[in-house]
C-alpha cells in the first residue's frame, strides 16, 4: 500500500490537475453526450462502470486504465462478440515506438527492461522500440504525481488498431521501490497500452478472442491489479502465452 505523500507533492498534484488538462490535437472536439457515449463504450468492453473515477477530461478505470472523454468511438456500437475492433492491430503490434520524456528519464533503464519483458516473449511478434525523437512516436512515458494506491497509468488502445498513446508513472514513488518492481510497474503499464486489463478484473481480462488455456485466474500474472510494489515482477506463462496468441510471429 502506498504511503502518504508529503504536503508538498499533494500541492504539485493539485497544480498539475489545474494546467494539464489540455486536448491533444489527436482529439476529436467532444459533442453533447460524448462523454456518455464513451462510458458506454467502456462499459462494452467489459469493465465495471461502479470503478470508474472521473476527472476533468478523463475516466480512469480500476485506478490505472485511462479513457479519454474525448476518444473517438467506433461507428456501430460495439457487440459482446466485438472486442476485436479495440486491439492493437498486428501492423501495429510489430512497430511500436515508445519515447521517454525528460522527466522520465531518470528510470529509463527501468524502462528499458520493461520494454525487454514484452520483445522477448517466444513465438510474439510484439516488438516495442525506445525513441529519442520528440517527431514521431506511439506512446509517451512521463513523470506525474499521484494518489491513492497506484504509481502510475496508461490510456487504451483506440479501436482504430493503435496502442494507448501515454503512460505516466509516479517517477518519485517507483524510486523508493526495488528495481525489479519498478521494472514491473511499467511493464503493466505497457500491457494496458496494447490492451490487457487486468486479470483479476471483471469479465475478460485481453481484448480480442483467446484460445483455450489461457483464460482464468492467474495469480502470478504482472498484469493483476494493484501492481505497484507486487511481488510478481515478470510475465507470467499465461502473459506470455496470450501475447504469442494476440501478436503471433510470422
Amino acid at each position: 500500500m502506498k504511503q502518504l505523500l508529503p504536503i508538498l507533492s499533494s500541492i504539485i498534484f493539485a497544480v498539475l490537475i489545474i494546467t494539464a488538462c489540455k486536448k491533444s490535437d489527436n482529439d476529436i472536439q467532444s459533442t453533447p453526450g460524448h462523454s456518455r457515449l464513451v462510458l458506454d463504450y467502456i462499459r462494452q468492453l467489459g469493465f465495471s462502470i461502479d470503478n470508474i473515477r472521473e476527472t476533468k477530461d478523463e475516466y480512469i478505470v480500476e485506478d490505472d486504465i485511462v479513457f479519454s472523454k474525448n476518444m473517438q468511438l467506433p461507428a456501430t456500437p460495439l457487440t459482446e462478440q466485438s472486442f476485436t475492433s479495440n486491439r492493437v492491430s498486428l501492423i501495429n503490434g510489430r512497430h511500436i515506438t515508445l519515447r521517454i520524456d525528460a522527466s522520465a528519464a531518470v528510470l529509463a533503464n527501468e524502462i528499458y527492461a520493461a520494454i525487454q519483458q514484452w520483445n522477448t516473449v517466444p513465438n510474439s511478434s510484439l516488438f516495442l522500440t525506445p525513441v529519442v525523437s520528440t517527431s514521431s512516436y506511439d506512446i509517451l512515458i512521463k513523470n506525474t504525481v499521484t494518489t491513492g494506491n497506484t504509481c502510475g497509468s496508461a490510456t487504451f488502445p483506440s479501436f482504430n488498431g493503435k496502442p494507448g498513446n501515454s503512460i505516466v508513472i509516479d517517477v518519485l514513488y517507483l524510486r523508493t521501490l526495488p528495481v525489479a518492481q519498478r521494472q514491473a510497474s511499467i511493464a503493466h503499464q505497457i500491457g494496458h497500452t496494447i490492451g490487457f486489463k487486468h486479470t483479476d478484473g471483471p469479465g475478460d481480462p485481453f481484448i480480442g478472442p483467446i484460445s483455450p488455456g489461457i483464460l482464468g485466474p492467474d495469480s502470478l500474472s504482472i498484469m493483476n491489479s494493484w501492481q505497484c510494489g507486487s511481488a510478481i515482477t515478470v510475465l507470467s506463462a499465461k502473459d506470455k502465452r496470450a501475447t504469442a496468441y494476440l501478436f503471433p510471429a510470422p
